[in-house]
């Protein structure tokens, strides 16, 4: 799939943009907060829940735009990275974040099994610095809006 034009590529970007500085955001204003007080609130823990899956899901949708311009299919949601990564196109340093990120979108979008909120706030809070140096890295890849 080839983009046309640039008001094109500006809809389909956009909108994946703010979602992903929203999610980022969140989870960012969550992190700062103490674990206890985020078991205690069920709206904080669904905030957590959400902001981290419309992140995976963001640039998921990202990297499969990128992979589509130049003409590389993927099989599945993991192997969209793989191909990124595989291409050099994306930096081998985020393949463990990648690869955890599908896990948790998977397990949040399908609820196949219960995600522990102290996990997910703890995986935020050490890896929040790489989840936003591989948005920036995204938006390089796509073009900014």
């Amino acid at each position: 799939m080839r983009y046309s034009t640039l008001s094109s590529q500006t809809e389909i970007l956009k909108p994946r943009y703010e979602a992903i500085e929203e999610a980022l955001s969140i989870m960012n204003s969550i992190v700062g907060r103490d674990i206890a007080e985020v078991l205690s609130d069920s709206k904080v823990k669904m905030a957590l829940r959400a902001s981290i899956l419309f992140y995976a899901q963001g640039i998921l949708d990202l990297a499969n735009i990128i992979l589509a311009t130049r003409d590389l299919t993927p099989k599945n949601h993991r192997e969209i990275f793989e191909i990124l990564i595989r291409a050099k196109i994306v930096d081998e340093r985020y393949a463990g974040l990648l690869d955890e990120l599908v896990v948790l979108r998977n397990k949040l979008l399908f609820l196949y099994s219960t995600v522990n909120i102290e996990y997910l706030y703890e995986f935020v809070r050490k890896n929040m610095d790489m989840m936003n140096e591989l948005y920036h890295t995204m938006i390089r890849l796509c073009g900014s809006v």
